[in-house]
């Protein structure tokens, strides 16, 4: 199960995305 070494950095990728994304709207 190679998939399942990729959750933790799709995760840590998704959730810089989505923090860098809240930050542009606020602005």
């Amino acid at each position: 199960m190679k998939n399942l070494a990729l959750i933790p950095a799709i995760l840590s990728c998704f959730t810089q995305h989505l923090r860098w994304t809240s930050y542009i709207q606020r602005n």
